[in-house]
């Protein structure tokens, strides 16, 4: 679980610390930087699993170019690319099974050329669970090099020069029972997943049958994981559950099917409504959104952390209730769900659980000015709620120059 998160340097967060719940709301208005904060949790996953760094902040999951992680100095990017060297650095405290770790990267880029490097790493135990001091750090820096201790050994630790193009974390190398904080580390950033669905696009696109144990950041992966989970005779429960959920959230909806044409060699995923089948060529944006959340709820593979940006999209109003429930039902189970959003009702429907469960759920109120983003708890009291909520989702015309435009009507059709 990923209990915090500070990252400086990175897009609009220059300086920002986030504490995380089971399930954490992110709330706010438009381009105030939340979903950089899901960008942050990506790349930070991809740090510790890629290849390399490049391949990390180049990734199809992560918006932008790799230039475009870095924060801006406030020449823009012309001033950025006059800069001799540029940083960003991500640090989490993560609770694993075997106790609570540090895991903290710092990437470094010349604007100029573009090369990104690895300028410093460390891996530390903040509370290692049977053990009784404080482990040494297994990654970690000394002078211009970076260390990796073996644990229970007396040899020299391995170690390298700084500027690496990759983290010593996704090194495969560091493997097996010498290296058992690292492995653990390692896969508890490789079950992460964050989605930005593309239904648009990416959603209606015919794919292959393939062993997809997710749908995909974008969703692409919705109709392959559909197929393999009717597939399989042990997970039967999961698709019939799926059905279940699908229809108590679009009543419309009876079925959803999908079949292997086998002259193209694709699967055709369709949707029953109404006794009508529809492709998922032509269903509503709505319709695949709301799947791909019910494939999430059931999926027997299920993520570690899943990052989730604003459900309500083309959702009706009356079903952000269940929306809630369902994604309640997801952190509950043992997933921790960070999801951003824009809906006062969404976010009232959270604040009403978190007076139930106080621990389960963490609402955050994000802010943006010069400073970059930050992000605040929100206070739910009972009295000021939706006057609360629609505040920190509302946005003041802060440019004058704006203000006058849209009195002088400037934008008037």
């Amino acid at each position: 679980m990923l209990n915090r998160l500070h990252v400086t340097g990175f897009k609009s967060l220059r300086d920002a610390t986030v504490e995380f719940a089971p399930l954490t709301v992110v709330f706010g208005p438009n381009a105030a930087g939340k979903s950089n904060l899901l960008d942050a949790v990506q790349v930070l996953s991809l740090l510790g699993t890629a290849r390399t760094v490049a391949a990390a902040l180049e990734d199809p999951a992560v918006r932008g170019r790799p230039a475009e992680a870095f924060a801006l100095p406030a020449g823009g990017l012309a001033a950025w690319h006059q800069l001799a060297e540029a940083r960003l650095e991500l640090a989490a405290d993560l609770a694993l099974a075997s106790g609570d770790y540090r895991y903290r990267v710092e990437v470094g880029v010349e604007p100029a050329a573009g090369q990104l490097r690895v300028t410093d790493e460390r891996l530390t135990s903040l509370t290692a669970r049977g053990e009784s001091k404080r482990l040494a750090p297994r990654i970690g820096r000394d002078g211009d090099h970076l260390r990796v201790r073996q644990r229970g050994s007396g040899g020299h630790p391995y170690q390298e020069q700084l500027g690496l193009g990759h983290t010593l974390l996704s090194d495969g190398r560091f493997a097996g029972d010498q290296y058992p904080e690292i492995v653990e580390t390692r896969a508890e950033l490789a079950a992460w997943r964050v989605y930005y669905l593309d239904p648009r696009t990416a959603m209606r696109q015919p794919a292959p049958p393939r062993e997809a144990d997710d749908i995909g950041p974008l969703g692409a992966d919705l109709a392959p994981f559909l197929n393999r989970l009717q597939a399989a005779p042990e997970h039967g429960r999961c698709y019939q559950r799926l059905q279940e959920l699908v229809r108590y959230l679009i009543p419309a909806v009876s079925a959803v099917q999908v079949e292997l044409d086998q002259r193209r060699g694709v699967l055709d995923l369709t949707v029953v409504e109404g006794g009508v089948e529809y492709s998922s060529r032509v269903v509503s944006e709505g319709t695949l959104r709301v799947l791909a959340l019910c494939a999430l709820a059931v999926n027997p593979w299920r993520a570690q952390l899943v990052g989730y940006e604003e459900p309500e999209n083309g959702v009706h109003p009356r079903r952000l209730e269940q929306i809630a429930n369902l994604l309640l039902d997801v952190a509950e189970s043992g997933t921790q769900v960070i999801l951003t959003t824009h809906s006062p009702l969404l976010v009232r429907h959270f604040a009403e659980a978190r007076r139930q469960d106080p621990d389960q759920i963490r609402l955050l109120a994000v802010h943006r000015d010069r400073q970059g983003t930050s992000f605040e708890p929100f206070d739910d009291r009972d009295l000021f709620l939706d006057a609360d909520i629609d505040d920190s989702l509302s946005e003041p015309l802060a440019a004058p120059r704006l203000e006058t435009a849209l009195a002088r009507g400037w934008f008037d059709a």
